[in-house]
C-alpha cells in the first residue's frame, strides 16, 4: 500500500493553475526526490502533501488519511523541514525542541535521539538567534524529526551547511530509507542522485518524468550536464515556456 498517494491533483489560485493533473504514489521506506525550477509547483505540492490546503480537485492521501477529510491525522503523520524558516531567535536550541516535544507529545528519548542524529549536543543551551545558518537548518531538521513522523518532508536540507554536515546529513536521509518516507525537494539534480531512490520532476505545474535518477539522469559528471539533461527531459514533454 503506498503511503503517499496523488490522483489527478489539480490546485488553482483565482484563475492561475498552480497543478496541473498530477498523479504519483510513494511506497512506505522510500527516498523520492522532487525536483524542479522555480514555478514548478513543488511547494504547491507539498502544502497539499501537509494539509496546509485541499487540492481544487482530485485527490491526495497520505499515511491513508484524504488531506481533505483528516487533515489533522495527516499533519501528525507528516514531520516537515522548511528551507529558511523563521525560528524563535531569543529562545534556546534545548527550550525550542522541549516546546515542539510537548506540541508532538514525543518522549524524552525521542527528543534526545534527534539531538544527536543532527549533532546539537554541544548547541543546546546557545540562543537560535546566534546560530549559523547551517546550525539553525540542523534545529529545524531536529524538530521534523521528532515524535517519529512516518513521513517526512525536506526543503533544501543541505542549504547553508558546510561540506562536513551536508555529508552527514545525506547519510542520515539514506539511514531513514525503509524506517521512514522521505520526500526531499531540491533543485539539486546532483543531491538527488547521491541521496534518493526514484524522482519526481514538475516542470510548470506538471508531472515531466519519474524514475530513477540512473534512468533520467545517466550521464553525472557535472552538475552542468545533470541541467542538460533536465532541459532535455522538458524539451522531449514539450513544456518549454513561449
Amino acid at each position: 500500500m503506498p503511503i503517499i498517494e496523488v490522483h489527478n491533483a489539480n490546485k488553482m489560485f483565482d484563475h492561475v493553475t498552480a497543478l496541473d493533473q498530477i498523479s504519483c504514489t510513494i511506497e512506505a521506506g522510500e527516498v523520492v526526490g522532487l525536483l524542479g525550477p522555480n514555478g514548478s509547483g513543488k511547494t504547491t505540492l507539498i502544502r497539499l502533501l501537509c494539509a496546509y490546503f485541499p487540492p481544487t480537485s482530485g485527490s491526495v492521501c497520505v499515511a491513508g488519511y484524504d488531506t481533505r477529510v483528516a487533515p489533522l491525522e495527516v499533519r501528525r503523520r507528516v514531520g516537515y523541514a522548511l528551507e529558511g524558516v523563521v525560528l524563535y531567535p531569543d529562545l534556546t536550541v534545548s527550550d525550542f525542541l522541549s516546546f515542539v516535544k510537548t506540541v508532538k507529545n514525543a518522549s524524552r528519548q525521542q527528543l534526545a535521539a534527534v539531538v544527536s542524529q543532527c549533532g546539537l549536543e554541544g548547541w543546546l543551551q546557545r540562543r537560535i538567534g546566534t546560530l549559523s545558518k547551517g546550525y539553525r537548518q540542523r534545529v529545524v531538521l531536529a524538530q521534523a524529526l521528532l515524535a517519529d513522523p512516518p513521513v517526512l518532508i525536506l526543503d533544501e536540507p543541505t542549504t547553508g551547511m558546510d561540506p562536513e554536515m551536508a555529508v552527514k546529513i545525506r547519510g542520515l536521509i539514506k539511514a531513514l530509507a525503509g524506517a521512514r518516507t522521505v520526500l526531499l525537494s531540491t533543485h539539486s539534480l546532483a543531491e538527488a542522485s547521491l541521496v534518493c531512490q526514484r524522482v519526481v520532476v514538475l516542470y510548470q505545474g506538471r508531472l515531466l518524468a519519474q524514475g530513477t535518477p540512473q534512468d533520467l539522469f545517466p550521464i553525472q559528471t557535472s552538475a552542468a550536464t545533470l541541467e542538460d539533461v533536465f532541459l532535455r527531459l522538458a524539451a522531449s514533454q514539450s513544456l518549454h515556456s513561449p
